[in-house]
């Protein structure tokens, strides 16, 4: 007896599948990212830069109680609302975090999940696009690797240098472009094209991304890859429009960007260049940068030759014929490796001041081509075998760096700019009621985050920005600073810049002189360091 078919799949019932396990990368890349969060490390000044626009608008009362250009914002409704937070890189984290702010309260806590949204959304859209137009487990090795990497998660949780601007432009890019090479409409390169341009306004690095991945999708499909005519105009209008904040930006600045971008260039170097790609290789594993959060050792040897390796494969991807019975998978394998030499010369030879939450951008694009690798070779025992061993012991080194970390974040509670100590020192502060006026702020590191921390709640009056060992910013001598009295706000951590550190030692002068009442509060990190002091000084009676 003949038994009966088994009932056909209906066309969506694989997309609905897909969809359902591309959940799972996804998932874990939160959870393991909510556990760094839940350590509460403390909240370093170049995280809150990226969201203090949205404590002003949430609870802020004019003028904005922090650093600004004035032609990085602009008016509309009666209200003053920014649009870039330095010359380079624009308003798009305030946006993701503003809503998080209204419905779960200002902190950081809520200020680093907009960080872990954004980089749920690079795994999102390279996976799915992955799923759709190579394979379903092509993707979901790809996004396993990058939920458990350190560098993704810790860039993306303690996103002071906004590499999760980066990641998460990527992803909304490749869901931009899966959805306009389903369509190939006037429509959906408008769209592609919009999210590239939302990805250059939210910092501008990521056109190196993009860049890199043109350039792949050209060595890969060839002339496939040249939009028609009409869609290459609706892809330039998309471009223009997700860019335009960038560009009103620009002419009401006079270019600030460029003009920024020529005052920090910096002499290149072989020496220069061959430290960036130690440093590429060191972030494939786990970033230097973000180890030095918690005081972590350095890699040993051989798994920054892993990483070398990885990057190595990621050449060989690029390098390797599209050819075999699978040639869809082989140009994306191409596409994918190709992007990955393109970012790493592009990191590798820049003349600007490229460190680990640069280098990170050429993550995904490394893992997705080595895993597409695997994918080819995949019935070829002698090649797959060692390939997937490779895979496998990255996923496994990840593992135990991510468990590292997190016992190294608990226990220490942060080094340096990122202490804990920030936290009581809000508390303090806050109990204590000073005015903005009378709270004087004197070191770069302190005032962002305390603000942020706080709620809106704690500001004060920065002293230190163009101030000299003989005068604040204001232009008062530091010993009449000093004679005014008020809450003085030190951090005891260099900043190596010494325009930066001349408040500190003109205000330490001045206070040695001064005969006053005065009580001074010292703050600690984790092993007992003193990393913040808080001076009350009393006015001098005339």
């Amino acid at each position: 007896m003949r038994k009966p078919a088994a009932p056909r799949r209906s066309p969506e019932a694989a997309p609905r599948l897909s969809t359902a396990w591309l959940t799972v990368p996804i998932v874990l890349y939160v959870v393991l990212a909510a556990r760094l969060v839940a350590t509460h490390v403390g909240y370093h000044v170049d995280e809150a830069i990226f969201v203090e626009s949205d404590v002003y608008l949430l609870r802020g009362r004019a003028p904005a109680p922090f650093h600004y250009d004035a032609a990085s914002w602009t008016a509309s409704h009666g209200r003053r609302w920014p649009v870039m937070i330095m010359p380079y890189i624009g308003t798009v984290k305030d946006l993701v975090a503003l809503p998080l702010f209204a419905v779960f309260g200002i902190g950081p806590d809520t200020a680093r999940f907009s960080g872990i949204l954004l980089g749920g959304i690079g795994i999102a859209g390279l996976t799915r696009l992955l799923a759709r137009r190579v394979s379903l487990p092509a993707a979901m090795a790809t996004g396993a690797l990058l939920a458990v990497n350190p560098s993704y998660l810790d860039f993306t949780v303690f996103d002071n240098g906004g590499a999760s601007l980066c990641l998460g432009s990527l992803g909304l890019v490749s869901l931009a472009l899966l959805g306009h090479l389903r369509r190939r409409s006037a429509t959906s390169a408008f769209l592609l094209g919009a999210a590239a341009g939302l990805g250059a306004w939210a910092r501008l690095n990521v056109l190196w991304l993009l860049a890199a991945l043109a350039a792949g999708a050209l060595l890969a499909f060839g002339r496939r890859a040249i939009p028609p005519r009409r869609e290459a105009i609706a892809l330039a209008a998309g471009a223009f429009l997700g860019a335009l904040p960038l560009i009103a930006y620009e002419a009401a600045s006079g270019l600030a960007t460029l003009q920024f971008i020529r005052q920090t260039q910096r002499p290149w170097s072989l020496g220069l260049g061959l430290e960036r790609l130690r440093g590429l290789a060191d972030v494939l594993i786990a970033g230097e940068e973000q180890r030095a959060v918690w005081g972590g050792p350095a890699l040993p040897p051989w798994q920054l030759g892993l990483g070398a390796l990885v990057l190595g494969l990621g050449a060989v991807a690029a390098a390797l014929p599209v050819a075999g019975p699978d040639e869809n998978l082989a140009r994306w394998r191409r596409l994918f490796g190709a992007a990955t030499v393109v970012a790493t010369l592009l990191l590798a030879t820049s003349r600007l001041n490229v460190i680990g939450h640069h280098l990170v951008a050429a993550l995904p694009l490394a893992i997705a081509s080595v895993v597409l690798l695997a994918a080819e070779v995949r019935t070829r025992r002698t090649v797959v075998g060692p390939l997937a061993a490779l895979l496998a012991g990255l996923a496994a080194v990840s593992l135990l760096w991510d468990w590292r970390i997190e016992r190294g974040l608990r226990s220490s509670g942060g080094r340096q700019f990122f202490s804990s100590a920030v936290y009581p020192l809000a508390q303090r502060l806050e109990a204590m009621g000073v005015p903005p006026e009378r709270l004087k702020v004197l070191t770069w590191g302190l005032h962002p985050n305390l603000y942020v921390v706080s709620g809106g709640r704690v500001h004060g009056t920065d002293l230190f920005w163009k101030a000299t060992t003989e005068r604040s910013s204001r232009g008062r001598l530091w010993d009449d600073e000093v004679r005014e009295g008020g809450t003085f706000l030190l951090s005891l951590l260099p900043t190596g810049s010494e325009s930066l550190d001349a408040a500190a030692a003109g205000f330490r002068r001045a206070y040695e002189r001064y005969a006053g009442p005065r009580r001074e509060t010292r703050f600690f990190d984790g092993s007992g360091r003193p990393v913040i002091l808080l001076v009350e000084v009393e006015p001098e009676k005339s």
